[in-house]
Order: structure tokens, then C-alpha cells, then sequence
């Protein structure tokens, strides 16, 4: 080869190279800072049964999301939640975890809000996946674009 090819090889891998870091450097890792419960976890009953009541809205503020949930759900329930978190998306996995007296004849709202930092404004998905009381997998309940 001659040294225009291996001049110009060279510059493009060092401009490839430059670029990648620059995308990594600029866009911060998303992180949970705080997972409030409330709702049905602290004793508020409600008495719907309108599973489309679920619901999820966003609030940002400077470099901070929250991402508040609200999941109608049997009032034996026992919630446990967990967060996985990609470079463009947001998944809430949500369990009920309960094993005696699960069953009540009635519905509460559970709510979550999760407060992430270093929200760069970038484009984000999110999922919440619910598996309910008895069942072996996980649904979708709700999914989106964050707005």
C-alpha cells in the first residue's frame, strides 16, 4: 500500500475510534436513586376494579426522571419490584410474591414512583411487566415512549 492509503486508514480509524468515546462520554449511565411505594402499600384501599386504571407519567426536572406507576391489583397482593435499566430502555419488573391468603374480594392501587439520575434527555422506552398472583411468567402492562 502507499502511505495516502495508510494516511487515510489510519485517520478514519482514529475518527471512528474519537466518535465511539465521544457518544459514551456524553451520555451518563442512567441510575435508581429512590423507589417510593404508596397507595394500597400504605393501607390506602380503593375500590376499583378497572384494570385500565393502570397507569404510568413521567416527570423530569433538570437531570432527574421519575417514573410514577400506579397497577390496580387484589389487595392481598405482595408486590416486590425491580428495575433494569439499558441504554434506551426502562423495565419494571413487578411480582406479587404472595403464598397464603392471597385472594381478597378487593382491588387496590399500588403505586410506585422511581426517580433516576442523570436523565440526558435522550430517547427512552420503558416496560412494566407484571406477573400476577398464580401465574408462572410475566405480562406487559404498559409500554412507551418516555414524555
Amino acid at each position: 500500500m502507499n502511505k495516502t492509503k495508510l494516511l487515510a486508514i489510519a485517520a478514519f480509524t482514529a475518527l471512528a475510534i474519537s466518535c465511539s468515546k465521544g457518544k459514551n462520554e456524553n451520555r451518563p449511565t442512567l441510575l435508581l436513586l429512590t423507589t417510593e411505594k404508596g397507595g394500597c402499600f400504605n393501607g390506602v384501599k380503593s375500590a376499583t376494579r378497572d384494570s385500565n386504571a393502570d397507569t404510568v407519567f413521567f416527570t423530569i426536572s433538570n437531570n432527574l426522571l421519575q417514573m410514577n406507576v400506579q397497577i390496580n391489583n387484589n389487595c392481598c397482593s405482595k408486590l416486590v419490584d425491580s428495575i433494569a435499566i439499558t441504554e434506551d430502555k426502562i423495565t419494571a419488573y413487578i411480582a406479587d410474591s404472595c403464598s397464603v391468603g392471597c385472594e381478597c374480594k378487593c382491588i387496590c392501587n399500588y403505586t410506585y414512583c422511581y426517580t433516576f439520575s442523570e436523565y440526558s434527555c435522550k430517547s427512552l422506552t420503558y416496560e412494566i411487566k407484571l406477573r400476577r398472583y398464580g401465574e408462572a411468567n410475566y405480562s406487559t402492562i404498559m409500554h412507551g415512549a418516555v414524555q
